[in-house]
């Protein structure tokens, strides 16, 4: 319901409530209450009827107005100011508890300071009460009831995009972070570089479709249909002098008029058609990285020349996290039992 509309409700309870003290005087009359009496006991009637009114038209309007209104693209932003809104964001199942734990511990010690909201695509719930005693660690239950059914299939990472999309819309900064990030140094480093950017930064591998060390490029690993379906020839990317191939496990992502257009709304449109998120065909570790793949591709189209080895602040990206894919760092998770939890 719109505000406009409960504040004509509100205007037409407290006339009804008014205009019917005349008759409702009459009946009350002869049972001895003083017109004074009569007309105080109306005025509180109608006063609550108002208040009650009223305060749900607030309570609307705050739920309404969830969305945070950060735009990096107006202005110089406040890097301070952008940091304290920095929500540390990720997903994980049962598999990935131990090695989660690490990440949680690590963002505790470098940014103690920071919101941690985990969102729970398989826990148990034994670990996910673990989870929920962890210090300035928030847990959310992802609703796959909500999505497609290739959704819940984790192997598509299709959640994962659709989690960051929530999160940007909720927080208006976030960094995404799979269960192998482990912080050494604190997210403020990056949000100027960031904001160099439109608001979006990853650790970019390489810019040479053709690359196949250290790290071997998405180019080997996304199948002809997603090309197709975001946009981009196939041939014509591995030849280009830019065809970048970010990170998706790591992603610092600031909103902007830029980020929603270029990044977030494409994307999320791939995420959401099963047949561009995970193509007839595509087989994880074999043939196709799914979110990574569309990421790759993505940036390569929209944001055309953006990036380059001169303003990727790939060193910076590096001095502030590394990937640690074991889990033999899981207790170094502070634990809190007043932790606030969602």
């Amino acid at each position: 319901m719109k505000q406009s509309t409960l504040r004509f409700m509100l205007v037409v309870a407290v006339c009804v409530a008014v205009g019917g003290m005349y008759t409702a005087w009459k009946s009350v009359e002869k049972a001895g209450q003083t017109r004074q009496e009569f007309l105080r006991t109306q005025k509180r009637a109608a006063m609550k009827i108002g208040y009650l009114l009223l305060n749900k038209t607030r309570n609307m309007t705050r739920a309404h107005d969830k969305k945070v209104l950060i735009d990096v693209d107006k202005g110089k932003p406040d890097f301070d100011n952008l940091f304290k809104h920095l929500v540390v964001v990720t997903a994980f199942s049962e598999n990935h508890y131990k090695e989660a734990m690490g990440m949680i511990g690590s963002a505790q010690k470098a940014m103690p300071q920071t919101r941690i909201v985990v969102f729970d695509i398989g826990m148990k719930n034994k670990t996910l009460q673990k989870i929920k005693t962890l210090c300035n660690v928030e847990v959310r239950k992802f609703q796959f009831q909500k999505y497609p059914a290739y959704v819940s299939n984790l192997a598509t990472y299709a959640w994962k995009v659709i989690i960051i999309k929530e999160a940007l819309n909720e927080f208006g900064a976030i960094f995404w972070s799979d269960a192998s990030v482990r912080f050494v140094k604190s997210l403020r480093l990056l949000v100027p570089f960031a904001c160099e950017h439109h608001g979006y930064l990853s650790r970019i591998h390489s810019y040479n479709a053709s690359t196949t060390k250290p790290i071997k490029h998405n180019y080997y690993m996304t199948v002809d249909q997603m090309y197709k379906a975001i946009g981009v020839d196939r041939k014509d990317y591995f030849s280009s002098p830019y065809a970048p191939h970010p990170a998706s496990n790591r992603q610092l992502v600031l909103n902007s008029t830029t980020v929603q257009r270029n990044y977030l709304q494409p994307l999320y449109a791939c995420a959401t058609d099963k047949n561009c998120i995970s193509p007839p065909g595509a087989k994880h570790g074999h043939n196709h990285r799914f979110d990574a793949s569309a990421l790759m591709l993505v940036i390569h189209k929209y944001f055309p020349g953006e990036y380059s080895r001169e303003n990727d602040h790939v060193k910076d990206f590096d001095d502030v996290m590394y990937m640690h894919r074991v889990s033999n760092d899981w207790n170094k998770a502070k634990f809190c039992t007043d932790s606030v939890q969602i």
